[in-house]
Formats: C-alpha cells, structure tokens, sequence
C-alpha cells in the first residue's frame, strides 16, 4: 500500500494550525507489509492582506501585480479596470504596521479610455520609488511611461515618457532603481514594416534621481539585431540585465546577461574662469582601461551631447545630453561594457562639432 498526504500547515494570529489530509492515491490490492506514506507541507507566515480595499464594487478586474519593498517600506502595483472600460495603474503602500493611505491611481494626465498595462516597480534603500508601465496616450503602439513616488509614498510631479517612437510595445517594461536615485527601464518593442521576430528589440534607458534621461534610449546587444525578453536587477551601485538575442543565427534565441553601470559617473560644476573658446579636449588617460576623463568648455548656456562610436561608425553610447553653463566641464567614461579597440567620441552643441580618438585596451 502507498499513502499520498498532502497537508497544508497554517498559523494564524493566535499560533494555531491547521492540518488538511487528503488522500490522493491508495492500492488496497497491493500486498504489503507497511505503508509508505509522504508528507508534503507548505508554510504561510503572516496574515493575507487585501491591497485593492477602495474599489467601489466587487466586480473590478486585477491583473500583472508587482512589488518592491526596501524592508521597512512596501508597494504593491497592478492594473485594473475600476475607472473606466481600459486599464489603469493602481499602486498601495504599506509600512510594517499596516496601509500608507489608499489606493493610488498611479497614470494621470491621459484621456478618459487610455490603455495602461503591464506595471513594474523598484524601491531603493531610502525608500523612493519608480513605476513604469506601457500606455496608449500617445498612439495605438503604446510607448513607456514612469512615475516618481518619495519615502512617504507620494508622487513626485508628473508622469514622464521613457520610450520614443520606436515601435509596437510588445511586453511588461521592468524597473531598477540604484542607491543614489538613479534607474533604468528595460522592454521589448517591435520595429514597423519588419514582420516576425527580427522586428523585435530589446531597448533600455537611464535615468537620474529626478527623471532625467541620462543619454538616448540603446539597444542592449549593443547590436541591431533581434533580441527582446528583457529584465533587469540592481544591487545598489549597478544593474544587472538579461536579454534574448540571435548574434549567434541559430533556430531559437539565446540568453545573454551583463553587469552595466552609468555611463556617466561624475560632472565637475563650471570653471570660474570661462574659457576663450569652445573645445573638445583630448581625453586621459589615453589609452585606457576601464575609464577615461574627457572635457569640453562652452562660451555659453548651451545644449550638449557627446557621443561615443566604434570604428565602423556605429554609436555603442551617449555619454552626455543635458545642457551646461559656460565654463569647462568634465565626464568620466565607463568602458568596462565595451570590447577592446578603436572608439570615436563625437561632441555637439549648436553648431560646433568635435572628435576624437579613444583607444581602449584590455
């Protein structure tokens, strides 16, 4: 004879527990001389908790939750259908006595019937946090959409645009928020007039503690191929991603991972001294391994962008695009994300434009 058991252990409030058996096979026509019997237990910790409490009837739809917590604080995040016929984002807040006030409708500004879909969260060590989701305010592909949350659970101005005209939004976006603020968004779009899957690419961007773009949105393969089912995990200084790509051309897609920090990793406030003329300067070291220092200096305020190319002039980076006072600048790069070789660092601003030579050696 063989016995099954399947029990669920529960503790509640009180301590007690609860011990549910149920037999799932037993051969009474099997000779034996003792039963063999297998316990199998699953624990719950803890009360269940309800996030969704202020919905006006019981009939609203929720799909595609997700979570972030830092340990003392806690957001849960979902899509449903309370406020009109499409989706809206909703997020929840807790501390470890209990709700940080109601539910949140987390996408504002959009018209009445605006698709919002597929929400992700990160939450960093002080407790601020960062929302993105696909949405359809913009156009029937839907592009990406994020918003800031504070240590108190509450948004920091507005919803901001991630994504950019690159194609049909094809999967849930997924959020990592560093130490310092700063965050990255990775998702999975489908470029127009390409059919299957060599339309698909799999994008990401950076952001500073504010929302701020720090450079364009790229391509995680650092190659234009196809590639898509991205993720993305930070341990507080850098992001750790994963991606499917086919650089390797066979019959199905191939995982690949990276560890990735920011591409800029300090700016000096202006000179006091403003200098003579507008310059890109030769970058030091030079050759180098894994950073190198580049500065620029303006004769005004004015718009910059530095751009970094490999030899066959295709951009693997944009170190800067952000506008400066005048006076003389500098930006770190960091190549450790990069194969050794011939690299191109290209400066813009109004009408002037520079270049020069990088040699990275590993």
């Amino acid at each position: 004879m063989h016995l099954t058991i399947n029990a669920v252990k529960m503790f509640g409030p009180t301590g007690d527990c609860r011990l549910d058996i149920g037999i799932a096979k037993f051969f009474s026509d099997w000779p034996c001389h003792s039963p063999n019997i297998t316990f199998s237990f699953l624990y719950f910790v803890g009360d269940f908790f309800n996030p969704h409490t202020s919905d006006p009837g019981p009939n609203s739809n929720h799909q595609f939750s997700d979570f972030a917590t830092n340990g003392s604080a806690h957001v849960v995040i979902w899509q449903d259908d309370r406020q009109d016929a499409n989706w809206d984002i909703t997020a929840q807040f807790y501390n470890n006595s209990g709700a940080s006030g109601g539910n949140i409708k987390v996408n504002n500004g959009d018209a009445a019937g605006t698709l919002n879909i597929w929400p992700s969260i990160a939450m960093n060590q002080s407790g601020n946090s960062v929302a993105v989701w696909a949405d359809t305010r913009t156009g029937a592909d839907g592009e990406i959409f994020g918003q800031l949350f504070n240590a108190n659970g509450q948004a920091v101005a507005g919803n901001f645009q991630i994504s950019a005209g690159h194609g049909e939004i094809m999967d849930r976006p997924e959020v990592a928020m560093l130490v310092d603020g700063n965050f990255m968004v990775v998702w999975t779009d489908s470029m127009p007039g390409v059919s299957g899957t060599s339309a698909f690419r799999a994008r990401a961007r950076q952001f500073s503690a504010n929302a701020t773009p720090l450079g364009d949105v790229f391509i995680l393969p650092n190659q234009d191929i196809a590639s898509g089912v991205s993720n993305i995990a930070a341990d507080g200084t850098s992001y750790y991603l994963t991606w499917r790509d086919d650089r390797r051309n066979e019959t199905y897609l191939n995982m690949f991972a990276k560890k990735m920090g920011s591409f800029v990793t300090s700016v000096t406030t202006p000179d006091p001294i403003l200098p003579s003329r507008v310059e890109l300067y030769n970058a030091y070291p030079n050759p180098f391994n894994p950073s190198t220092t580049i500065q620029f200096a303006l004769l005004q305020r004015a718009k910059v962008t530095i751009k970094i190319y490999d030899i066959l002039g295709r951009q693997v980076a944009t170190l800067v695009d952000d506008t400066y006072q005048a006076g003389v600048h500098q930006v770190s790069l960091d190549a450790r994300d990069l194969a050794s070789g011939l690299y191109i660092y290209r400066i813009r601003s109004g009408d002037f434009t520079a270049s020069h030579r990088l040699i990275l050696l590993k």
